[in-house]
């Protein structure tokens, strides 16, 4: 299999015209990197979700054909969180591995430099990079989403009765520009929304920056062919300039201009995984003329996320080809690896809470591990003086102390 795939990946850099050093490093590193992906991928399904389906299948009947599936639909989310670590752990390997047979050494001594010969692998990482991307963008969306439904159709659970989508104590804004200032223009508060309706729903509309309207109704509903809500068994009150309540409409049946963002807000079924950037845009729009603020920080977070995640690829190449050059024979390789990705993890998980309770920037919370892993490959980068360097250095010391 090693034989197959080491031809392939030859046939591929003599199209490309690589360096021999390049077709080298590459060469080796494909390989163990593939393998480590392969670990990283199945050992993450299994402890995602497979405890959870055995559970399934043996207690509640769930069916084998259907568990089967959902695996198919969820690897490719696990292959996409693999990736940036499987690339860790192959630098890590693959450079240790030729520090060890003095390859290193060798190619440091005809002058070629630690950044030259991680360069290769950096590339490499930049092509995982974007196939990292394109999973996020285009397959594992609605992957996720496919799977989610077979669940809830297996179990017979209506998404729009799940606790976690159910909309209640709902409050809608929005704005207006007026003379290049945003202003309220209406303000839409509900005690729920049951997938159909919203019930015991007041609207306050805004004119000029003054309170105009109160509209008070049992229900609203959104109707597709006039492009408008309408408003059941309620009243409307209007308030002239001296804020004076000038009249009161009661009405059985009211139809109203609002935004359809309103329904697009509360009609909301998908998790933020279920959903590629470009609907995570759309939702994020939808969400800036609401009031939950919980749910921005969250919308905007996962949305870093799907840039940061690629870049981690890169990241945890140069970090683990600097590492992996510099080995030192007394560590073992998985561990430092491990050691890398708990602490990565680690980082991660506190700068994101830091984030969802706002006391953290949320591109400088989703961002900062990967700052960090890159602060540490700069330091691992500057060679380690030699004891020549450092005793020639104490010599000039002591002249200059002399020489004072």
């Amino acid at each position: 299999m090693n034989g197959f795939i080491s031809e392939q990946i030859a046939q591929l850099i003599k199209y490309f015209k690589l360096h021999l050093i390049d077709r080298y490093i590459i060469q080796e590193l494909v390989p163990v990197w593939l393998l480590c992906l392969s670990l990283c991928s199945v050992l993450g399904e299994v402890i995602g979700i497979s405890f959870e389906q055995v559970q399934f299948i043996t207690e509640r009947d769930f069916p084998f054909i259907d568990a089967l599936q959902i695996h198919g639909l969820k690897f490719p989310a696990f292959i996409s969180l693999g990736l940036p670590f499987s690339l860790l752990m192959a630098t890590i390997i693959t450079y240790s591995k030729l520090a060890e047979n003095n390859e290193i050494i060798a190619l440091k001594s005809c002058g070629t430099s630690l950044l030259r010969l991680i360069s290769p692998a950096a590339i490499f990482s930049l092509a995982i990079a974007i196939l990292m991307f394109y999973l996020n963008m285009t397959i594992v969306p609605p992957a996720n989403y496919r799977a989610a439904m077979i669940i809830e159709n297996e179990f017979k659970v209506e998404r729009s009765k799940l606790q976690k989508y159910q909309h209640k104590n709902i409050i809608y804004q929005d704005f207006a520009l007026d003379h290049q200032l945003r202003s309220l223009k209406y303000l839409v508060i509900a005690d729920r929304f049951d997938g159909q309706k919203l019930h015991q729903i007041t609207l306050l509309e805004y004119q000029q920056r003054r309170l105009h309207k109160i509209t008070i109704a049992s229900s609203a509903v959104w109707h597709q062919q006039s492009k408008s809500w309408i408003f059941t068994n309620g009243s409307q009150q209007i308030i002239d300039d001296q804020r004076n309540y000038q009249q009161i409409n009661h009405f059985k049946y009211l139809s109203l201009a609002l935004d359809r963002n309103l329904l697009s807000y509360v009609q909301n079924y998908r998790d933020n995984r279920e959903m590629n950037l470009r609907e995570l845009y759309q939702w994020s729009d939808v969400l800036q003329d609401s009031n939950d603020l919980l749910k921005i920080r969250q919308l905007q977070i996962n949305i870093q996320e799907r840039y940061a995640l690629p870049f981690s690829c890169i990241v945890f190449t140069l970090l683990g080809g600097i590492l992996g050059c510099n080995y030192n024979h007394k560590i073992n390789r998985i561990s430092l690896a491990i050691v890398i990705i708990i602490g990565y993890q680690g980082i991660q998980f506190l700068a994101t809470s830091l984030c969802v309770t706002g006391l953290m920037p949320i591109k400088l919370g989703i961002w900062l591990p990967n700052l960090m892993a890159l602060g540490l490959s700069g330091i691992f980068l500057r060679p380690p003086r030699s004891k020549s360097q450092i005793k020639g250095a104490k010599i000039h010391e002591l002249g200059n102390g002399r020489s004072l």
